[in-house]
């Protein structure tokens, strides 16, 4: 099990950083802290009729002992089994740990005589929600982009008054509750994270207050510090979109682009600048068709919806007419599901390389690639108003001998392969593996033909019975090629008719 040594120093002196004792931002003395309650009650759900929730209170500002507290709301599922541990999941986002429920539960299945924990990150869920308008929004209404930056600039406005400041709900704040948390619940036996998307630059960080904190990590679709902030959405989509199109181009249950079905596109954007299919341009001009080809990537089972979209913008009848408007509706309707203020404001003030681009130049870097978002340009609009916060954590990996395992996927657009790379060369003691089927969240996403199990399911399973053995990879020749073409059922779903 973990080191308690670092436990030990973060709740009797609240949370001295690892070297020195001294509060990493404003270099100050943090008055000692009684060591946090967490209570586990009851709270069954349809899916976890023996969950168990609690509520503790953590500080408000880790760094000043002003009194002033929010709540931590963490969800345990009990082992089934005789207990050997713990395993702990942090949902990207960021985002309540309710996210994780379809995983929490796969992970019960597969390790049970561990206890999971969910918990929600500060801002988040029970965790003192920031419910601002702005995290509800639809892709439609996010597209209104006077309307939405007055939601955005609304809710950072809220959070000031409420708490004094935006980024007392960052990384390491967030950190420090995760790890109070941890300390809380200590028991016998070991502990282990598995953390997906910006969960992985959560967990990094903890790793970096407390490099002992678990005796095995997992990265899954890893944000790595500097690349993780938003600015490199489209540069991801970009990136394999094309390659998703380039395999797709060899599945015949796809539609015939040419060989070249990135170039069709391209030219496909100039037709409908030049007036092709006018009817579906809208009062935003392309930019809904590109956002539906990209976040088309995101999708485990439909990356066949980009050809499917260029075929009918090709032919443009009547009804292809019909089904593209019910396809750009669709994803105009859909939610981000994530609390979107607060991203913004994590890639702003501690995530985002520096000197931050102009939106200008954002702009003008990715103005002809197809799948194009210009999220990157508006993030940087949405977050004028807020200040740089970095700590002595931003933009660094952790320094642990903690046993890490990377997955990745090669068609995840929000954290690419690279990003694997990357983190791979920085980390000590890492293993990373890259699934060619993988999507983001390449555990559950990385198919195989000989098992139920995922491969990255099942190399975790062996990570988390040995963090220090070798790992039986065998699971790596099974992989299932990705369906590129569209059922009928998913072709009813994105277009509304299952007519091609």
């Amino acid at each position: 099990m973990p080191s308690p040594r670092y436990f030990a120093t973060l709740l009797s002196a609240a949370t001295l950083t690892a070297c020195g004792g001294q509060d990493d931002a404003t270099g100050k003395k943090v008055a000692d802290e009684d060591p946090l309650v967490v209570t586990f009650s009851p709270c069954a759900t349809e899916t976890g009729p023996t969950d168990e929730c609690a509520t503790a209170q953590v500080p408000l500002d880790w760094n000043v002992d002003d009194g002033r507290e929010i709540p931590s709301f963490v969800r345990r599922i009990p082992a089934t089994d005789p207990k050997r541990g713990q395993l702990w999941m942090l949902a990207g986002g960021p985002t309540s740990g309710e996210s994780l429920d379809w995983n929490a539960r796969q992970m019960a299945e597969v390790f049970p005589d561990l206890d999971i924990y969910l918990p929600d990150h500060r801002g988040n869920g029970g965790s003192a929600d920031w419910g601002c308008e702005s995290n509800a929004a639809t892709l439609e209404q996010a597209g209104d982009t006077e309307w939405y930056l007055g939601e955005v600039e609304d809710c950072f406005s809220y959070i000031i008054a409420e708490y004094g400041d935006t980024a007392l709900f960052g990384t390491t704040a967030a950190a420090r509750d995760l790890l109070a948390l941890m300390e809380a619940t200590e028991s016998d036996g070991d502990r282990y994270v598995y953390s997906l998307s910006y969960g992985t630059y959560w967990a990094q960080r903890a790793l970096q207050i407390a490099p002992d904190m678990a005796d095995g990590v997992v990265l899954d679709s890893v944000c790595p510090p500097g690349l993780c902030g938003g600015l490199e959405i489209d540069a991801g989509r970009h990136s394999v979109g094309r390659l998703a199109l380039e395999r797709g181009t060899a599945d015949p249950m796809t539609r015939d682009l040419g060989p070249d079905p990135y170039a069709f596109l391209e030219n496909m954007f100039e037709r409908l600048a030049a007036g092709h299919c006018s009817d579906v341009v809208g009062d935003r001009g392309l930019d809904p068709l590109r956002f539906a080809l990209g976040g088309g990537q995101l999708s485990w089972f439909t990356t066949g919806q980009m050809q499917e979209a260029a075929f009918r913008l090709d032919r443009c009848s009547a009804a292809d007419m019909d089904a593209l408007h019910f396809y750009a509706e669709l994803w105009d309707e859909t939610t981000f599901g994530v609390n979107a203020a607060q991203l913004y404001m994590l890639g702003k003030t501690e995530m985002w390389t520096l000197p931050i681009p102009t939106p200008e130049a954002l702009d003008a870097e990715w103005a002809d690639s197809v799948f194009r978002s210009g999220e990157p340009a508006l993030r940087v609009r949405y977050t004028e108003s807020l200040g740089d916060a970095r700590d002595a954590y931003s933009g660094a990996y952790p320094t642990s001998d903690t046993p890490i395992l990377i997955l990745s996927g090669e068609i995840d657009p929000t954290t690419p392969p690279e990003f694997a790379q990357e983190a791979m060369g920085n980390l000590e003691n890492a293993r990373n593996y890259t699934f060619s089927n993988g999507r983001h969240g390449a555990v559950h996403s990385s198919f195989v033909d000989n098992d139920t199990r995922a491969c990255g399911l099942q190399l975790m399973a062996d990570f988390l019975a040995d963090p220090k053995g070798q790992l039986d990879d065998g699971c790596l020749n099974h992989l299932v090629p990705n369906s590129w073409g569209l059922t009928a059922d998913q072709m009813e779903w994105l277009f509304g008719t299952s007519i091609p």
